[in-house]
């Protein structure tokens, strides 16, 4: 089906455009289908330009990249200080793990008692589980902060 182009379509568009309708138009878009089916696209068309003009425009692609950075650094920030948080509190779980190992065993070695050597021998390997305990939170602690510093 090939339809035909209607010789008028130049001039109802151009009168459509600057509102100036004669009687002729007007009898023309009565009978012909192509230029009432062309308004309503013309129509359709500026409305779509109109609200294209009201939208707000489009924001400056260097501040989306700069906030997607700021963005990223951030997290980066938030993701170090809380593996911080994590292997402060795991040192300070060591340090109080020490101390309730060590001064009970003090205690218990200056007891004078028959066990002297046992008691000593307890404080012995409670202080040196005590100070292995630091020294593996000491060095997660190390670790961890060497990838934060590595990733920053």
């Amino acid at each position: 089906m090939i339809e035909e182009l209607c010789p008028m379509e130049a001039s109802v568009l151009l009168a459509r455009r600057t509102g100036q309708w004669t009687e002729i138009h007007e009898r023309h878009l009565d009978d012909c289908l192509n230029c009432q089916e062309l308004l309503k696209v013309a129509g359709f068309m500026n409305r779509i330009a109109d609200n294209l003009r009201r939208d707000p425009a489009l924001p400056d692609p260097a501040l989306v990249w700069l906030k997607a950075q700021w963005i990223e650094r951030e997290e980066r920030q938030r993701r170090y200080l809380a593996r911080t948080a994590v292997s402060r509190a795991l040192m300070q779980a060591g340090v109080v793990l020490v101390l309730l190992l060590f001064v009970p065993g003090i205690w218990s070695g200056a007891a004078i008692s028959a066990e002297a050597a046992t008691s000593v021998d307890e404080v012995i390997f409670s202080t040196l589980v005590g100070t292995f305990a630091l020294l593996f939170l000491g060095g997660v602690f190390m670790v961890s902060r060497w990838r934060g510093l590595r990733v920053s």
